[in-house]
């Protein structure tokens, strides 16, 4: 059974949603668009100081550290500049997707900078395809283009795709997330409800903040099983979406309470980002407060702690 939302065919799309072959062509002049604005920036960010010296930037160091660590690439007697990554002694301080797709890319490719760059580029792309799809199966074609193209050309996300930071990555978990809803959406079955868990997991690991929309989901799931008859049913979607997004969050913080002997279900730095916007000093931009003077790294965590404390 299918909810009514998706029983009628966006404006512009055959009956049989089938792409034309213009609509493959448009949509491949988008992506040679983005290709080649890519590929323009990542030639001038090359000439300049960031390429090989993320160490400048606090976050982006230590993701590569981690990474580079989790290889086993951390050698105490010779760091060459790099620091011995996530501390094995402590949860999580950022939320570790990041982590586990830049040293999937350097167990892959080797570790270079200019890998992952390349790799968050082309996940890029990978986006504006996303999207593009997302888009027409509920809008039509034409949002779909404007979507794609904006998606391929807007200055923001080509400019952090040269940035160490999970929002290249956070962006396609989320895209797929919504296509695996809405496949659920088609056809509630409990295999497409756990694969839609597993998929949330993976954005609450890149982004921890996102475990919020968990019980959204749910009860999303659970009214659409209602609204289809489903009657006590509908409630066996949001279970096995909740089994699925615990299994798959799980391992971490299973490694946390490891590592620590306590309770932290992704990362321990959401904490201090809050107090960062909510202390007496805050001003409603992200500045430190002036008793810890400049922006620590990562590695200042616990010092970070005792004196916000």
């Amino acid at each position: 059974m299918t909810d009514s939302a998706l029983d009628t065919v966006p404006n512009g799309v055959s009956p049989d949603g089938k792409m034309g072959r213009w609509e493959w062509g448009g949509l491949l002049l988008i992506l040679l668009i983005g290709a080649a604005l890519r590929l323009a920036y990542l030639h001038e960010f090359s000439q300049g100081p960031f390429i090989d010296y993320v160490a400048v930037k606090p976050d982006p160091a230590f993701h590569d550290d981690a990474a580079r660590a989790m290889l086993g690439l951390y050698d105490p007697a010779d760091p060459q500049g790099h620091g011995p990554g996530q501390p094995g002694d402590a949860p999580y301080l950022h939320p570790p997707g990041i982590i586990y797709f830049l040293a999937a890319v350097y167990a892959l490719t080797g570790p270079v900078l200019l890998h992952a760059y390349l790799a968050q580029m082309a996940l890029g792309l990978v986006n504006v395809v996303l999207v593009f799809f997302l888009a027409r199966a509920l809008f039509g074609r034409g949002p779909a283009f404007i979507t794609a193209a904006l998606m391929a050309t807007y200055w923001a996300l080509i400019y952090y795709e040269c940035e160490l930071h999970a929002v290249v990555l956070l962006i396609f978990l989320l895209l797929l997330l919504m296509h695996a809803l809405r496949w659920w959406l088609m056809r509630n079955t409990p295999v497409r409800a756990f694969l839609s868990g597993l998929v949330l997991a993976a954005v609450i690991v890149t982004q921890s903040v996102v475990v919020t929309f968990a019980p959204v989901a749910a009860l999303w799931m659970a009214w659409v099983g209602w609204r289809q008859g489903l009657g006590r049913r509908a409630l066996i979607a949001p279970v096995i979406l909740a089994a699925g997004t615990l299994l798959g969050v799980g391992p971490v913080t299973v490694r946390n309470y490891v590592a620590s002997h306590e309770f932290t279900l992704v990362s321990t730095w959401g904490g201090l980002n809050l107090y960062i916007g909510n202390n007496p000093e805050a001003t409603g931009l992200f500045m430190m407060p002036d008793g810890l003077g400049p922006q620590p790294s990562m590695y200042d965590f616990d010092e970070a702690v005792y004196r916000w404390g």
